[in-house]
């Protein structure tokens, strides 16, 4: 019964007739004989008694009227600022109906889809996916678990006028009060360039690789050249006897020794060059000390007058100097090329081809031979190098070759590095957006703790108002299935205020492990007394669910001197899921042993297996194994993730192992609390 203010006056009145009613009564008192004047005197009595109780709760009902009006106020309040945040949130979120029509979006979601919010609402999400993905994206949302409380998943997205994205969702149902999923809430997260960088850097691995082979084969090459040059040199160590018996065919092979012998010693100190150019870039991160080391490499070895290496920007079409060697001239180091001044050579160097000339510059006293060579890795031309030589001296085919592969392996370099710099780059983006997901997380969840605390509140008060007004609380104490409709809906608001609790310290809790901001207080434990208590409370509900429960305690098990509330909350967190997954008539065992220095507690059960494939996401947050609650308890998905969080704070570290329709976790921890983790 439900006291309104209408009620309350029709009541009132109702009492004021029954008193003039009353007064009528007792004007005729002498009519009745004294025992039944006795009897009514004490009903008279009784009832203004009651009265009296009743007014005394009249009084009470509009105090309780105003304080549920203001909490009714202050969650509308919270409600509008959870809506800012929202609508703040650094990723796209999205709440769709059951057929994937947008009811509400955020700005970060209109900025992804290339569409303003207001015209995403009413929109389907299909009609952003190509069509050859509809299909998959409809079995993703609509094969649901009825356990399942997220999904995640990867997907190509169409964005209005845009190119294809893709994207990771991250949705989890809205239900009816019958459990019929109604419509979704999927968190939208671009991940385009982590793929792109997934290919450029396989791509580049695989260069890598190739030019290892290519360093390998030259360390042959090397090799058969120093054994070459050793033959010859034993050619020229000829008696002198066959020198006088033939001095003219000796001077003939002499002189074609000495050829050799130059031309080998010369593709010797090429190779050389070659590798140690790329002993000096392989690791370097720095594009003008790459070019700087090829330039200076080129000059010594090759007897050059001059060389300069330059960067391409093709976008604005020019070419930078960034390092050069020209002793006769002023240097030009930093000096900017537009490529229109000089069209016909950079558009041979941008189709990856080299060409030499001779041209005549007056400061160097005459012509000079010229090789411009492209820069090029397997996308596009990097820069160039130039090369300057009397015109007397031109270049042969095998500098030719030896200045190509320093420039292949000056665009390896380059390519690494920037790369790396890029990698770089991507990981601090990547680390301030970390800082704001928790940083958001955070907000969140401690916003929403006043809220959801208010709730708790109206809801308590809204128990005890009923319970005034008849026997409610008896009505809760009732099986299920005897209790009225109204029992029934309390029990559920009651039950889901607990839950969304539940999961906002978890996430707060969560939140200050990986930040480590969560408090250690170290305490001595007696485990052989401390853990029977703590598993006691569990024995209930084993036998409830027609489970076993045994707890093994070592007779030698020592002291563990560690933070109680963070070891309670390992061992209960274990214990309820031990409880949630096992099967009736299977067991659930909790043992403590212990080893030199370290203490080892396990909780296993048997009747249940977790496939191979799920091990090794267990662990993560709001991650829940399909299908596998044969309770339908359902969950947060964050017990895990807290348990390995926390183990890891005590120092320790948690195994799982799952075989032969077992399961076991099992922690490993120091038996005293090292000073870095105290």
């Amino acid at each position: 019964m439900r006291m309104t203010g209408k009620t309350v006056e029709k009541l009132e009145q109702q009492i004021e007739d029954f008193l003039e009613g009353m007064e009528d009564l007792s004007g005729c008192t002498h009519l009745l004989s004294q025992p039944q004047q006795q009897k009514l005197a004490v009903a008279i009595a009784t009832f203004y008694q009651r009265l009296g109780s009743l007014q005394v709760d009249r009084g009470e009902v509009p105090a309780s009227k105003e304080a549920l009006n203001a909490t009714c106020l202050g969650i509308e309040a919270e409600r509008r600022r959870y809506q800012e945040l929202f609508e703040l949130a650094p990723q796209g979120y999205l709440v769709t109906d059951g057929e994937a029509g947008i009811l509400e979006a955020n700005c970060a979601a209109g900025n992804l889809l290339k569409l303003c919010r207001d015209r995403l609402v009413g929109k389907s999400l299909v009609d952003f996916m190509a069509r050859s993905q509809r299909a998959k994206f409809r079995t993703q949302l609509w094969r649901w678990d009825s356990s399942e409380v997220a999904r995640e998943w990867e997907m190509s997205l169409v964005p209005v006028g845009g190119k294809s994205l893709r994207v990771n969702f991250t949705a989890s149902p809205v239900r009816s009060e019958e459990g019929k999923v109604v419509g979704w809430r999927i968190l939208l997260k671009d991940i385009s360039h982590k793929k792109q960088q997934k290919t450029t850097n396989k791509s580049d691995l695989n260069q890598l690789k190739k030019q290892q082979q290519q360093l390998k084969a030259q360390a042959k090459t090397i090799e058969q050249l120093k054994q070459e040059i050793a033959q010859y040199k034993q050619m020229q160590r000829l008696s002198a006897r066959e020198q006088q018996q033939s001095p003219r065919l000796l001077n003939h092979q002499v002189r074609a020794s000495n050829i050799r012998t130059a031309e080998l010693e010369e593709e010797l100190n090429y190779e050389a060059m070659l590798k140690r150019i790329t002993d000096k870039v392989r690791d370097s991160f720095d594009e003008s000390q790459i070019l700087h080391t090829a330039v200076e490499e080129l000059v010594r070895v090759l007897g050059l007058r001059g060389c300069n290496a330059a960067l391409y920007n093709v976008e604005r079409a020019t070419a930078t100097i960034s390092y050069g060697y020209t002793p006769d001239i002023p240097g030009d180091q930093g000096k900017v090329v537009p490529m229109t001044e000089f069209a016909e050579w950079y558009q041979q160097l941008l189709q990856r081809q080299y060409f030499q000339f001779c041209i005549r510059i007056p400061n160097w006293g005459g012509e000079i031979s010229i090789l411009a060579c492209p820069i090029v890795d397997n996308q596009r031309t990097l820069g160039d190098l130039w090369l300057f030589k009397p015109q007397e001296h031109t270049f042969n085919e095998v500098e030719i070759r030896l200045v190509q592969q320093v420039a292949s392996q000056c665009a390896i370099a380059i390519r690494q590095a920037r790369l790396y710099h890029a990698v770089e780059a991507q990981v601090t983006e990547l680390e301030q957006l970390n800082r704001l997901k928790d940083e958001f997380l955070s907000t969140i969840s401690h916003e929403l703790r006043t809220p959801v605390a208010n709730m708790k509140m109206a809801i308590q008060m809204l128990g005890i108002n009923l319970n005034r007004e008849l026997p409610f609380f008896d009505e809760l104490a009732k099986p299920q299935a005897e209790q009225s409709k109204l029992a029934r809906y309390f029990q559920i608001l009651q039950n889901e205020c607990d839950r969304e609790i539940n999961l906002i310290n978890d996430v707060l809790d969560l939140q200050r492990l990986e930040s480590g901001k969560q408090p250690i207080k170290p305490a001595a434990i007696q485990l052989s007394d401390w853990l029977p208590q703590l598993v006691a409370p569990f024995q209930e509900s084993a036998q409830k669910r027609q489970q076993t429960l045994q707890l093994n305690i070592s007779p030698t098990i020592p002291p563990f001197f560690g933070d109680q509330a963070s070891l309670e909350r390992i061992i209960t967190e274990l214990l309820n899921n031990a409880c949630k997954y096992t099967p009736p008539n299977e067991q659930i065992t909790v043992t403590a042993s212990a080893k030199p220095g370290l203490i080892q507690l396990s909780v296993s059960n048997s009747g249940v297996e977790i496939p191979d494939s799920e091990l090794s996401r267990i662990f993560d947050k709001f991650y829940r194994i399909p299908s596998t609650d044969p309770w339908k308890q359902g969950g947060t998905g964050l017990g895990l993730a807290l348990v390995k969080q926390l183990v890891a704070h005590l120092g320790g570290i948690i195994d799982v192992k799952s075989q032969d329709n077992q399961t076991c976790f099992t922690i490993t921890l120091p038996d005293k609390l090292s000073p870095g983790v105290a």
